[in-house]
């Protein structure tokens, strides 16, 4: 099964919604949110800079927010971008 990029940004939101939406009633403890973008990161004009927009959304909305960006690089950056999805699923 061939994994498009688009799926991978699309589950990635999707965690980082939930995580973000997850009720804090019993904890104090700031939330943390990561997203990783493809290989082009912001300025794609595209899925990435949806996903980014969603990111400062969050950090506008929920102060004390800790957001981290993470761009993969090199010949294994498709990779990682897949390892990542496939911990997601899992873990959902």
């Amino acid at each position: 099964m061939k994994i498009t990029r688009k799926a991978v940004a699309g589950v990635a939101m999707a965690s980082a919604l939930a995580l973000i939406a997850a009720p804090a009633a019993h904890s104090q403890e700031p939330k943390s949110v990561a997203l990783m973008f493809d290989l082009t990161g912001r300025g794609d004009k595209s899925f990435n800079d949806a996903a980014a927009a969603g990111l400062d959304q969050a950090k506008k909305e929920f102060p004390g927010l800790k957001a981290t960006e993470s761009v993969p690089s090199g010949a294994d950056g498709d990779r990682a971008v897949a390892e990542i999805f496939h911990q997601e699923i899992r873990r959902l």
